[in-house]
């Protein structure tokens, strides 16, 4: 509860009415919004919805007009916000996986938006010394040949080190 912004620690509470407000709400830019938010609530639900704050991000993103960019990077929610998505990013990329074989139903969302928010994910832990994390969700999503893009002056040193230490 301490990563989640204080004004909306007041929120908790009332979290699964929120999720009622939600499915009510009409397809617009202000849904988007609701979704971001209800899943940077999510996180303190973590125990009774798994990976519902990556379905939140996923439903927000989906909610937007194609040619809006309105919908904030993950980085903007802070650095656990950040750290729990890439957790759940990798769990629901390894159950996806195991699901196609089972020829199941997917969720929301498809593969490469979970590797387009793998690809966020990995760039703001890129930014904030947290190169470990970046190439370990990289890898599980098996998509570490995105890190050539992601690297600048100031972290290609530490990624090629950790790589080489522990890959």
């Amino acid at each position: 509860m301490t990563s989640v912004p204080k004004p909306l620690k007041f929120l908790h509470p009332h979290y699964p009415e929120l999720q009622q407000l939600y499915e009510t709400w009409p397809r617009s830019d202000d849904k988007s919004m609701f979704a971001d938010i209800l899943s940077v609530l999510a996180m303190t639900y973590s125990d009774t919805q798994p990976r519902w704050t990556l379905r939140y991000r996923l439903l927000a993103a989906q909610l937007l007009p194609e040619d809006s960019s309105s919908l904030s990077e993950p980085g903007s929610w802070g650095h656990e916000y950040v750290r729990h998505l890439a957790a759940e990013l990798s769990e629901e990329y390894t159950f996806r996986e195991q699901e196609e074989e089972l020829e199941m139903k997917t969720t929301v969302g498809s593969i490469d938006d979970l590797k387009f928010l793998a690809t966020q994910c990995a760039a703001f832990l890129l930014g904030h010394n947290a190169e470990p994390d970046a190439v370990d969700l990289l890898q599980e999503l098996e998509i570490a040949d995105s890190l050539v893009d992601l690297v600048d002056e100031n972290t290609y040193a530490r990624v090629c080190l950790y790589i080489i230490r522990y890959a």
